[in-house]
C-alpha cells in the first residue's frame, strides 16, 4: 500500500517534502494536486511471464484519461519502457500498477491474487451521480467514495443502473447480462469505461462464435451478470440486491475463450 507523508520544512515554509513509505520521494516547492486532491488516473494491469497483458491498450486509454483530467500526457515509449522494465522484476504472474498525476508518477509490483479471478460477486445497484457519468470515460483515482458506498452496503462492487433501468457498469469493471441465450454488454455511449478486458472478451468471444453483442441492456432483462476486469477476468454475480441470481453457462465459455486467446 502506498502512504505518503507531507512535511513542510521548518526554515522554509515553502518547502515540502513528501515520504512515500518512509522514504523520501519528493522535494519541490509544493505538494501536487494529485497527492492531495487526487487529481490523477491509473492502469492496472495483469502480468504474465515477466509481460504486462494488453500493454498498448492500457496505455492509450492512460493518455486518453489524462486528457480527460486535464493532465499532460505522458511519453508513452518511454513509460512503456519503465513499465516492461518493473513486470521484469516479477518472476510468477503478478499485478502492475501504474498511477499518473500532475508532477507524479508511481508503479507499483505486487502479487497476482489467483483467488480473485473469476470469483463470484456480491452486487448492490445504485444510480450514478452526475460526477460519475462525468467522470465516467476516465479511470480517474478519485473512487473512496465508492469503495464505501460498497462496503456500507455489504457487498464486492456498486451497479450503475440509469433511471430507465439501463445497465451500465459496477465501480469496478464492466457488466455482462445474458438475455435470451446472449451475452451483452452496455455499449460505450460516454457513460461507462472501455474497458480494455471488456474489448478481449469481445474479440474472443466473436473469434469463437458466442452468441454476444454490444447493446443497451434493461437490468430486469438480465437472466444472469457477469462482470469483467483485468484482475478477476469475467466473474458471475451470484447476489444482487440481497437476492441470489442464477448462474449461466455462457459467461464461462467467453472466459474460456479470453483465456484461449491470451496463452495462444
Amino acid at each position: 500500500m502506498s502512504v505518503f507523508f507531507i512535511h513542510p520544512c521548518r526554515q522554509d515554509q515553502s518547502l515540502h517534502l513528501i515520504w512515500q513509505n518512509g522514504s523520501l520521494i519528493q522535494q519541490q516547492s509544493a505538494p501536487s494536486p494529485s497527492v492531495e486532491r487526487g487529481i490523477g488516473c491509473f492502469e492496472t494491469l495483469r502480468i504474465q511471464s515477466r509481460i504486462p497483458i494488453y500493454l498498448s491498450e492500457h496505455l492509450r486509454r492512460l493518455a486518453a484519461s489524462c486528457r480527460l483530467l486535464g493532465l499532460a500526457e505522458p511519453d508513452l515509449l518511454a513509460l512503456k519502457e519503465r513499465l516492461l522494465h518493473a513486470a521484469s522484476h516479477c518472476g510468477g504472474a503478478g499485478v502492475l500498477r501504474v498511477q499518473l498525476g500532475r508532477g507524479l508518477e508511481l508503479i507499483r509490483v505486487s502479487p497476482f491474487v489467483q483467488e480473485r479471478w473469476a470469483r463470484p460477486l456480491t452486487l448492490a445497484s445504485v444510480a450514478p451521480a452526475v460526477l460519475d457519468l462525468e467522470l465516467a470515460q476516465a479511470k480517474h483515482c478519485s473512487r473512496g467514495h465508492w469503495e464505501r458506498g460498497a462496503a456500507a452496503r455489504g457487498v464486492d462492487e456498486l451497479l450503475w443502473v440509469d433511471p430507465q433501468g439501463f445497465l451500465l457498469e459496477t465501480h469496478q469493471g464492466n457488466v455482462f447480462a445474458e438475455v435470451q441465450g446472449v451475452l451483452v454488454t452496455p455499449p460505450l455511449d460516454g457513460r461507462i469505461l472501455a474497458g480494455v478486458t471488456r474489448g478481449a472478451l469481445l474479440a474472443a468471444g466473436h473469434a469463437e462464435g458466442i452468441s454476444l453483442r454490444s447493446a443497451p441492456v434493461k437490468l430486469a432483462r438480465a437472466e444472469a451478470l457477469w462482470v469483467s476486469s483485468s484482475l478477476k477476468g469475467l466473474a458471475p454475480v451470484k447476489e444482487l440486491n440481497g437476492v441470489p441470481l442464477k448462474s449461466g453457462a455462457l459467461g464461462g465459455a467467453l472466459l474460456e475463450a479470453l483465456e484461449r486467446s491470451e496463452s495462444a
